[in-house]
Parts: structure tokens; sequence; C-alpha cells
């Protein structure tokens, strides 16, 4: 991953660690419907398409999956088939992606951190 792709995950993620609040986001929640580009921390790359009914599909080198999206509070959570969870908060016109596998992890366990990017 490059550095100015790491120091943007970590800009937009430690408000949310430092005091265990989610940052605000648009009124009224929706999904972040669409296709999706994120780089993770961890120098993965994922895409990801999300439907207004709720599917999600993602793919990335090693691994793709099915999933469904819903509204949690102010974010978006997505469970995928293959035991893995991502929650996506909207900050400006990106999204912070906090990615958990397997999913039992979820909330409470340390996320890898992305920032997903619309493509279409």
């Amino acid at each position: 991953m490059s550095r100015p792709v790491a120091a943007l995950a970590m800009a937009l993620a430690l408000p949310m660690i430092a005091t265990g609040k989610l940052p605000p986001r648009t009124a009224t929640a929706e999904l972040p419907t669409g296709k999706w580009q994120i780089e993770f921390t961890n120098g993965v790359v994922e895409t990801c398409e999300i439907c207004a009914n709720g599917s999600a599909f993602e793919a990335e080198p090693l691994r793709r999956s099915a999933g469904k999206a819903t509204i949690q509070g102010k974010s978006t959570v997505i469970r995928f088939d293959d035991d893995r969870t991502e929650r996506w908060t909207q900050i400006d016109r990106r999204w912070l992606v906090e990615h958990w596998c397997p999913s039992k992890r979820f909330p409470r366990g340390k996320p890898v951190l992305g920032v997903a990017e619309r493509r279409q």
C-alpha cells in the first residue's frame, strides 16, 4: 500500500479510535451503492460492488465472496459469505473501511483499515 493511502486511512481512523465514536455522516443513512476500490493498510486492494437491495460482491487477488449490506447506526455493515465482515463509515466522498476476519472478531477485534473510493 502506498504511504499516502496508509496515512489517509490512519487520519480517518484516529478520531474514531481516540474517542470511540464514529465521525458524523450524512443526515440520512444510505448504502454506498456502486462499484468501489478499497486500498487496505496491509497492501490488499479489493473491489466491491454494493447494490440498492443490499447485495454485495467483493473480489481481491486471493478471494471472492458475496455478501449482504445493512445499515447499522451511521455505518454500513457488510457480512460476507466467507466469514468476513466490513464496516463502512462515510467521510466526505470516501469511506473508511474496517475489515474483520473471521467475523466473530467484529466489532471488538482489531480490524484492518482501508479507504474506499468510488469507481462507478
